[in-house]
């Protein structure tokens, strides 16, 4: 029956098309109004449709059915009774959608010539039924699939009566594709539309061919493999194989799947038809029948068991009773907290991996736990709830937990020194060895070395290491001590027994190379190694006795200037006689004796303090000729202010010796380059040698040219230069030049003038006068006598006196030695005949 219209006015559910739209909307069949009619201008009447393009009704009874299509205007119906229908969204007067189920009359349509639905009227969801179920619940095999050129399958339920039942590829649950040999779950319906039966609803209960588990181990953009429970493979997937996952799962890596092994288009091996299993299903072991009884062969040694398995390496294994060697983690002990030991008995199952076939032992419970053997130790390192225990018959320190103690101890007892008793396990979750069930012992318990009554002797071969009495033994810290032992042999051989600061009866005491002890032996429990301890005093040895003094001092050191060596030793405060270091200044005079130290080194021992004033220098006999290096700064007399003289003779001849003020002649201002006569010392305060007494060294020679304010004059010495110049207005005995005559002998100092860069002679003074001529026409007269052939012409032996020999400005001879010339053998014995 059709709907009535809505007393109930709504402006929103009213179409009224504008006045020049009219005529086409209704010549295109728009709906009729369900409210009064309003007259068209185009004079249809009232109905809204155009009568002469509407068709006339086939058949009076209404039919039913749902929308199946919808386009802008028009749509399709899906009948129960006949082929899909067209329709014009004007014949109903609600706006419709896919899936609406209506009532409709079926006309003829005089332009189409075909069907159409007309009358069209809402109905209440549920009122269509294409389908009647017949059954729900049947099972049945899958004999034919549907495929593209023959779109129905069939399914054999075995049913004597209706054995076969059709399905399409739209009756699978979830659009699932089905094949030849699944097992299914269906429901039979009667298709009113086909009056046929068929299958609906169809779940694949099994699938078929050989079905795998498996994890997936990694995921891609489109694909991803499969790691297979029953073989050491990964199987490649692709996203369009998957058939299903359960709610709750994501395509990521550890998923638990089932699938089928398949074949790609390029012919290699992969998983097809893959669907999520819950977690759990998907297993790579299998579970043999009964319990089994072994022993721990091995302990476990790693802790990796709860993130990955871990390799046979770090597994441990049981011997199990029937000879069978099995493998197991962490995550296979039963009380997870229990740490099984080597030879614990324990109760097991056993696990057989699929792809392997290796035996695992699981579910393992400890029977009887083997007896471990105790060691000792003592703590030397403390955290807030573990620490560290420095063994007795271990060379490595071993990690424990407080929770380790089997009584916890008291807050005032966790300090370092505790002395403790335990046993030594695996941490399974370091894969390191521990201490475990600790018990804590009376202070003195704990001994590391087994010592002997017997005293022995012997001799200090190297002291140990000063400041080193508390702590572990370092073989660098350690003393030598010779000792006569008799070997196996019976021979005498001088062993070498190592102590420490520590080993020693009072540790203030030092010894010294040769000195003379006596000890008892220790044997290291860990090591074996054996060494002196109780170590004693017996004789001192014989040592060299030297001086000096205090040059520096520090907190619990010093260093002595020594009188005898050019060095400066260490010494410690422990060797200062009387141990009282407040009696030792800077400058102190010291006799002490001097050693090779632990660091091959000089040191001081023995050190004797002297009365104050014993001399801190030694002037040496004789003295030597030298020249200076570096001259005084100034007068001053700073330490700062120091010279440099080079000894030019004697022992100490190329020495570079240090000169102060104090050290030269007050009337003697010294030039870098004067030869100077001076005393040699040492200085045992800065050890080094110096020079004292110092004065300028007085020479002699001849006047050989006098001007108005200067000269020159020849030195007795002849490795000068063959003039020394001289000025007038420094001489010391006279004002003018008349005090100076060519030929007088006179004594003079040399200088090095730093201007010039040359030797001058200064303070001369005259010790002998000769006569000379006093004018030019002398000198002409006297030209002759200048050469050697004159002298040999003349035959006089009467003096000649050189006035000057011309030299080039580097004061050497400027044509050379030869016929008419005056050579320097000539000069020199002119000079001997003139003296």
């Amino acid at each position: 029956m059709q709907q009535q219209p809505s007393s109930t006015f709504n402006p929103q559910d009213r179409f009224i098309p504008a006045v020049e739209d009219v005529d086409d909307y209704y010549a295109r069949g728009g709906p009729q109004s369900p409210y009064p009619p309003v007259r068209s201008t185009s004079g249809y009447g009232y109905t809204g449709v155009d009568p002469r393009r509407r068709g006339a009704p086939v058949e009076d009874q209404r039919e039913q059915g749902v929308v199946c299509k919808m386009k802008d205007n028009f749509g399709f119906i899906k009948c129960m009774d006949r082929e899909d229908l067209f329709f014009h969204v004007s014949e109903c007067r609600d706006p419709l959608q896919i899936g609406d189920e209506i009532e409709f009359t079926v006309a003829s349509d005089p332009r189409a010539g075909k069907l159409s639905a007309i009358d069209l009227v809402l109905l209440v969801p549920g009122t269509v039924v294409f389908e009647e179920v017949l059954e729900n619940g049947v099972n049945g095999v899958v004999i034919e699939a549907p495929t593209t050129a023959h779109p129905f399958g069939i399914i054999d339920i075995g049913d004597s009566q209706q054995p076969q039942v059709s399905f399409t590829p739209r009756d699978m649950f979830e659009g699932v594709q089905a094949i030849v040999g699944d097992e299914v779950e269906f429901s039979v319906v009667f298709d009113r539309k086909n009056r046929a039966t068929r299958a609906s609803d169809i779940k694949i209960t099994k699938f078929a061919g050989n079905r795998e588990y498996g994890v997936i181990s990694s995921v891609k953009e489109s694909y991803g493999f499969i790691s297979c429970c029953e073989s050491a493979t990964s199987l490649y997937f692709h996203f369009n194989d998957i058939v299903f996952l359960l709610e709750g799962q994501r395509l990521e890596r550890g998923v638990e799947v089932e699938f089928t092994i398949g074949v790609d288009k390029k012919g290699q091996t992969c998983a097809v038809r893959v669907i999520g299993v819950p977690k759990g299903t998907a297993s790579f072991v299998r579970e043999a029948e009964g319990k089994h009884k072994g022993t721990i062969l091995r302990e476990l040694i790693s802790e990796r068991t709860f993130s990955k398995r871990p390799t046979e390496d770090e597994m441990g294994i049981i011997k199990g009773d029937d000879g069978e060697n099995y493998f197991y983690t962490a995550r296979d002990i039963q009380n997870i907290r229990a740490t099984l030991r080597e030879g614990d008995e324990v109760e097991f199952s056993v696990l057989i991996e699929k792809r392997t076939n290796r035996r695992l032992a699981s579910a393992i419970e400890l029977i009887k736990p083997v007896d471990l053997k105790r060691e000792l130790g003592i703590a030397v390192d403390l955290k807030r709830n573990y620490g560290y225990i420095d063994c007795v018959e271990r060379q490595d320190q071993l990690f424990f937990h407080v929770d380790d103690f089997e009584v916890k101890p008291l807050e005032e007892q966790w300090q370092v020194g505790l002395e403790l008793e335990f046993s030594v396990v695996n941490d399974n979750r370091t894969g390191k060895k521990k201490a475990a069930n600790i018990r804590i012992l009376p202070q003195g318990s704990v001994q590391y070395y087994d010592v002997t009554t017997e005293v022995f002797s012997g001799v200090i071969e190297k002291e140990c290491k000063i400041g080193h009495a508390t702590g572990r033994r370092k073989i660098d810290n350690s003393g030598v001590i010779l000792i006569p032992l008799r070997g196996e042999d019976g021979v005498i051989i001088q062993a070498k027994l190592s102590y420490a600061n520590q080993d020693q009866l009072d540790p203030s005491v030092n010894f010294w190379p040769d000195d003379m002890v006596e000890f008892n032996i220790a044997t290291e429990k860990k090591t074996g190694i054996r060494s002196a301890v109780n170590v004693r005093l017996k004789q001192r040895a014989e040592l060299k006795r030297e001086t000096g003094f205090v040059c520096a001092l520090k907190s619990t050191f010093g260093f002595i200037s020594c009188n005898e060596r050019n060095e400066e030793v260490y010494f410690p405060f422990t060797e200062l006689e009387g141990k009282d270091e407040k009696q030792v200044a800077v400058g102190t005079p010291v006799e002490f004796s001097v050693i090779q130290s632990h660091s091959g080194k000089p040191s001081a021992v023995r050190i004797k303090l002297l009365p104050q004033g014993t001399p801190t220098k030694e002037i040496y006999e004789g003295r030597v000729r030298g020249l200076v290096e570096v001259e005084l700064k100034n007068r001053s007399t700073s330490e700062t202010n120091v010279g440099k003289i080079r000894v030019m003779e004697g022992e100490h001849k190329d020495a570079s010796v240090d000169f102060r003020v104090d050290d030269v002649d007050k009337k003697f201002v010294l030039r870098k380059g004067d030869k100077v006569e001076a005393n040699i010392g040492f200085d045992f305060r800065l050890k080094s040698k110096f020079a004292t007494n110092i004065c300028l060294v007085r020479e002699q020679g001849v006047v050989l040219s006098v001007k108005p304010t200067f000269g020159f004059l020849q030195a007795d010495d002849l490795s000068k230069p063959d003039a020394l110049y001289f000025q007038i207005q420094n001489k010391s005995d006279a004002a003018s030049s008349d005090a100076f005559q060519v030929g007088d002998r006179v004594e003079f100092v040399t200088i090095f003038n730093t201007r010039t860069k040359s030797l001058n002679a200064d303070e001369l003074v005259v010790i002998s006068r000769s006569a000379a001529p006093s004018s030019t026409s002398e000198l002409k007269v006297a030209s002759p006598m200048l050469t050697p052939k004159g002298r040999n012409k003349s035959g006089s032996k009467d003096p000649i006196v050189v006035l000057r020999q011309p030299q080039a400005p580097d004061s050497t001879l400027p044509w050379g030695a030869g016929r008419g010339r005056l050579t320097i053998e000539d000069r020199n014995k002119m000079v001997l005949q003139h003296q």
